[in-house]
């Protein structure tokens, strides 16, 4: 047989050998320089560790939207701290709370936000446990979920909690999704040291096992030690340079760099043992083998390199963390164990050592080789039945999408968990928050009813157990709002108007009958005041006789300027006094009517008798003047003519009394030179009113049915708004309604600010919900949540708005869809690198494409097992990370396998098909399960640590590896090769 070798493997090999001290000088110099010039791992990934999630997720972009129209800076991350005391909350651990309170605030550099309730009794009784042993404290924080600035806030919230009640009754934990993710990297550290010791440990025995000697084992263990300290290095480096780095890549590393490596070491011992007892020199052998080994371990280390690099265009930080890592880890392997791995077993077999023992299962392979020629349908049918009914078992898997579950109990994260589930409903600290982002402002009655409808139609989603928010604070309609509420209010009130009414019923008649006795009066007045007007008229006339005011007042200005000429005036004085007489007596008979218009209630309702009212006062007012008197004594003065000086005098006061008449017309209204004028006009207003008020007595006696008829409306308007409100007072019959005059008040307002944003753009509710908030049906309720929430919106005031959930169920929504994305990226791109590997390396298609199915199954069939074992026997759903991570490894892992199994059939196949499988099972049987065992025993390292996916990911590959190892290689692809013969190689030939 002539081994197909690599020419320039071959010239690397021999070259290798001859500089050896060189090339283990350089690799010591090369680990060495990377450890000096960059710090450890760990203190990276404390320091430059990247996010978990994308920071950019559509739920991280709600939450940042909700605390800017909140003014909520910090509610991103937030951690929760847990204050319990199970003696019952008291003063004194109010005053604890106070104090912590005051201590989370001073600390600016890593505290954003405290949610102080203390003083605002709603909200204390919110963040209050109903038996009054706990409270729960959000806390904003710098820096996102397993960033290192959210690890070191975390931390320092833990520190300022511990060092305020350490002497207090108050029982502390912070928890929350920031603390899980916290606790995550340090039980990573934690575990580092544990699974490296535990892993080197398991290779070290299964390499003794398989080599007896001590010195062939610790060979491939030397080349490990320096590559993985090499490679710590540079991944150090990388998360300096920006790209992340998280405790998870350093384990992961550190166990696929183990396995591969030692596979490797593995491949390329193996076949120099194998050309040695040809009887090949030591150092021929080494070069020899390297040539001939030197491609395959490239093709492997490539497929491994080239998909755990595609894993960094991931968008979960877990796997775009550990993708470059890993790929940097596989290369250095690959470069050492064709370069240092040669030289220091050159230099160990120039001492006699790590020559080959007797092989002694070479015989036992030969046979299985024999039994697969001979029975291939068999042999395959009865490995396809294992592995099928495996693969069976991976479509029952459940996913956990839940970090705190994969932690032990007893973390600080997942203690403070369980305090809050003693005292509130599951996950009651992570609700989901329904956003809806409008145009318009949504503090309007329209706005709000259109805001209660969508929040009503979330409600009856089977699940939800409260919606909260501004049309709801305690999870309930506000009473108030509905629109049965409002009307059996308003029916009160008309009830009562109606009851009113008719309590005063017997009060009506004796109202009608003074109305009827102020008509009468009127009615007389007008009567009354007939021959009052008739004397006016008379009194006008003579005043016109006497040449009016101005003729009077002319004449009586005669008369006392030339008191010789009183004779010739005494008949014209004698008119006068007559005219003053009679109108100082109209004015006397005016006042019977002033009393009756002075004591009438209609009167004081009507203008036109009020204007009559006033001009008969002041009419009255000049008759009191003593007018009629004063033109009395002239004439007699005049008469008994006593004196010049006495006719003079009396005649100024006279003229003085005309003046005052002649004003007094004046301010009536009426024409000094006319005044019969205005006297027709009093008479014509009396009767005016006499005519009204008749009108309206007749009106107000209608009065007496209309009441009738009122009450009896109002009633039965009062006994149907009533009804609607004992009958029409469920959710969907209710309505709901809040007046725009309670909208602006300042108590609404203040109130509405926990759920409506301060331009009233944006309201929130909260969604409490029966399921965990990471569970399978939490996250399928939060679509539905979000489709019920969006369908409410059209043809409603909120037809532009936006709804939006987040949370930490929808957080975990995005996820899963990351998750998915990523997975199928990862599928995609791994399988098409296999394949074009095994094509290039094969240069046929019909081979790489079995190969390629069998990989998948091998995968698949490991991961039913896992289903098994954890889901169905321990009681465990499988952590999110397990099938992306054990896709990668199994995959590329498994097609490293192909390629070495393959490729020795293609060499030993020049004398049939047939011989070749037995051939090359027989000489590769014992290598490969050598190497599947090593690889596994360093995945089943990772079950040392305590971060219970990185468990699972240990089994579920180490038992996929064993699985491949020891029935896909052996059996069913050398199986398949013998019944497809020579068409393995399709289109090329041997």
């Amino acid at each position: 047989m002539k081994a197909n070798r690599g020419m320039s493997f071959d010239r690397l090999g021999h070259f290798v050998v001859r500089a050896r001290w060189w090339v283990i000088g350089f690799w010591i110099v090369l680990a060495a320089a990377l450890n000096i010039a960059f710090p450890q791992v760990e203190s990276v990934v404390r320091e430059q560790s990247a996010p978990a999630f994308p920071p950019d997720s559509p739920t991280f972009a709600v939450l940042d939207k909700m605390a800017k129209a909140f003014d909520e800076e910090g509610s991103r991350t937030t951690v929760i701290v847990v204050l319990e005391d199970k003696s019952g909350l008291d003063q004194g651990d109010e005053h604890v709370l106070r104090n912590l309170i005051a201590a989370l605030k001073a600390d600016t550099e890593h505290v954003l936000r405290v949610q102080d309730f203390l003083d605002e009794p709603q909200g204390k009784a919110l963040f209050t446990s109903h038996d009054n042993q706990l409270w729960y404290l959000p806390v904003g924080i710098q820096g996102d979920i397993g960033t290192p600035d959210g690890n070191a806030s975390d931390l320092r919230v833990r520190d300022i909690v511990a060092e305020t009640t350490q002497d207090s009754n108050l029982e502390t934990r912070v928890t929350g999704p920031p603390s899980t993710g916290t606790d995550m990297v340090v039980i990573g550290e934690s575990s580092m040291a544990l699974i490296t010791v535990v892993t080197g440990v398991l290779i070290t025995l299964i390499l003794l096992l398989i080599y007896q000697s001590l010195v062939t084992a610790l060979l491939p263990l030397m080349m490990i030690g320096i590559t993985l300290v090499a490679a710590r290095g540079v991944a150090a480096a990388l998360g300096l340079a920006g790209f992340g780095v998280s405790a998870f890549t350093v384990a992961f590393m550190t166990a696929v760099l183990a396995g591969a490596g030692t596979d490797y070491a593995v491949f390329l011992i193996s076949r120099y043992h194998e050309f040695v007892r040809g009887g090949l020199a030591y150092d021929r052998a080494i070069g020899e083998a390297a040539g001939v080994i030197g491609k395959v371990i490239a093709a492997s280390a490539a497929t491994v390199a080239l998909a755990c690099a595609s894993l960094a265009f991931t968008q979960m930080g877990f796997f775009a963390t550990a993708g470059p890592a890993c790929a940097i880890g596989i290369t250095l392997a690959f470069l050492a164990s064709v370069t240092l791995l040669p030289a220091v077993l050159s230099v160990a077999a120039g001492k006699g050592k790590a020559l080959p023992k007797r092989d002694r299962t070479a015989r036992a392979w030969k046979k299985v080789g024999v039994t697969v020629v001979r029975r291939p349908v068999r042999v395959l049918a009865m490995s396809l039945v294992l592995l099928l009914g495996l693969a069976v078992c991976a479509t029952f898997i459940d996913v956990s999408y839940d970090d705190r579950s994969g932690l032990p109990d007893d973390l600080q994260s997942n203690e403070g968990y369980a305090m809050l589930d003693a005292h509130f409903p599951k996950d009651f600290v992570l609700p989901q928050y329904l956003v809806i982002a409008s145009e318009s402002n949504m503090r309007t009655p329209e706005g709000l009813a259109d805001l209660e409808q969508m929040a009503a139609r979330v409600a009856q989603l089977q699940g939800v157990t409260a919606v909260r928010g501004i049309t709801r604070p305690d999870g309930k309609p506000l009473t108030e709002s509905s629109v049965s509420y409002q009307a059996g209010r308003v029916g009160s009130g008309l009830a009562d108007a109606a009851s009113e009414i008719d309590s005063r019923a017997a009060e009506f008649t004796p109202m009608l009958d003074k109305v009827d006795q102020m008509v009468a009066a009127i009615t007389d007045l007008r009567e009354m005041s007939e021959p009052m007007f008739a004397a006016a008229v008379d009194a006008s006339d003579l005043l016109d006789r006497a040449g009016g005011f101005d003729g009077l007042d002319a004449r009586l200005a005669e008369v006392q300027g030339a008191s010789g000429q009183l004779e010739a005036m005494n008949g014209a004085i004698d008119e006068f006094a007559n005219a003053a007489m009679q109108l100082a007596d109209l004015a006397q008979s005016a006042e019977p009517l002033i009393n009756v218009l002075n004591t009438s209630s209609f009167c004081d309702v009507d203008p036109r008798c009020v204007q009559l009212r006033s001009q008969l006062q002041l009419f009255v007012g000049v008759g009191n003047d003593s007018l009629g008197a004063r033109v009395t004594r002239l004439r007699d003065a005049v008469t008994t003519l006593t004196g010049g000086s006495s006719i003079s005098e009396t005649l100024g006061e006279a003229r003085d009394a005309l003046a005052s008449v002649k004003s007094a017309i004046v301010a009536l209204g009426g024409d000094p030179n006319d005044p019969g004028g205005l006297v027709s006009t009093a008479q014509g207003t009396i009767g005016t009113m006499a005519v009204d008020a008749q009108a309206f007595g007749g009106r107000f006696a209608e009065l007496g049915p209309a009441k009738d008829q009122l009450q009896s409306g109002l009633q039965q308007a009062a006994d149907y708004l009533l009804e609607l409100k004992n009958n029409a007072s469920s959710q969907n019959m209710a309505g709901f309604y809040i007046p725009a005059i309670v909208v602006n008040s300042i108590d609404f307002q203040t109130a509405a600010s926990v759920f409506v944003g301060a331009d009233g753009h944006v309201a929130r509710y909260l969604i409490s919900t029966e399921f965990g908030a990471f569970g399978d049906e939490a996250i399928e309720l939060t679509g539905k949540i979000r489709q019920t929430a969006q369908a409410a919106v059209p043809n409603t005031s909120l037809e532009n708005s936006t709804v939006e959930v987040a949370g930490a169920t929808s957080l975990t929504e995005d996820v899963k869809k990351y998750l998915n994305d990523d997975f199928l990226h990862i599928m995609i791109t791994t399988l098409i690198i296999v394949a074009l590997v095994l094509i290039l390396l094969l240069r046929a298609v019909l081979a790489p494409l079995y190969l390629l199915i069998s990989v998948v199954l091998s995968y698949v069939s490991a991961l039913g097992l896992g289903v098994i074992v954890f889901q169905l026997l321990l009681g465990q759903e499988l952590s999110w990370m397990l099938a992306p991570m054990a896709f990668i490894v199994l995959v590329a892992v498994g097609a490293d396998y192909n390629m070495l199994l393959i490729s020795r059939l293609r060499d030993e196949s020049s004398r049939g098909i047939r011989v070749g499988v037995i051939r090359t099972v027989a000489s590769t049987g014992s290598v490969i399960t050598s190497a599947g065992i090593i690889f596994a025993a360093s995945m089943f390292g990772l079950m040392a640590g305590q971060f219970q996916g990185m468990i699972q990911i240990g089994f579920v590959i180490g038992t996929g590896l064993l699985l491949d190892t020891f029935i896909v290689r052996t059996v069913t692809v050398p199986a398949l090769a013998s019944l497809i013969g020579r068409g393995n190689w399709w289109p090329s030939k041997v």
